[in-house]
């Protein structure tokens, strides 16, 4: 009997939220982030700790291990995980963006090019106006968030 190697892959867990978090004005309602995965609306996600995601897409690029797309079934960190989606190959890119209350004005850098803020928002699966209340809940405040994008498509910036 001939015998079948299974290589099985570290998890790479991330999760995503299915309803807007409590400090924004969509509160609790849904993001469809699911739903806009699997249609190829939404391509990336993006994250902080830049360190941490770069050393896990080289593992999940090498092979070593896998993106495991993850929601909660309920109240977050109160209910069970449920794992819908698989990556074996990832890309990231580094992003920076600032948001001036004054002029409520957003400038995003990608790798240190200029991307349109409004193409950023589409490709995370948001309008731009829920895109500044998710990354900038105290508007009247500037701010600035540094990261990374994770990339579930070819698509880069």
């Amino acid at each position: 009997m001939e015998q079948i190697e299974q290589i099985v892959k570290k998890k790479a867990p991330l999760i995503l939220s299915s309803r807007f978090p409590a400090n924004n004005p969509e509160a609790g309602e849904p993001t469809h982030f699911r739903e806009k995965i699997e249609s190829g609306q939404k391509k990336h996600t993006i994250r902080q700790n830049s360190g941490w995601w770069r050393a896990k897409a080289e593992k999940i690029n090498s092979g070593e291990m896998a993106l495991h797309l993850r929601s909660w079934s309920g109240k977050p960190y109160d209910s069970k995980q449920v794992e819908w989606g698989v990556y074996d190959k990832i890309g990231v890119q580094s992003v920076l963006i600032k948001y001036s209350s004054k002029e409520g004005y957003i400038s995003v850098l990608v790798d240190g090019v200029y991307v349109s803020p409004d193409k950023l928002a589409h490709n995370d699966g948001l309008t731009m106006e829920q895109f500044i209340n998710w990354f900038f809940p105290y508007a009247d405040e500037d701010q600035e968030f540094e990261g990374i994008i994770i990339h579930f498509t070819n698509l880069r910036y």
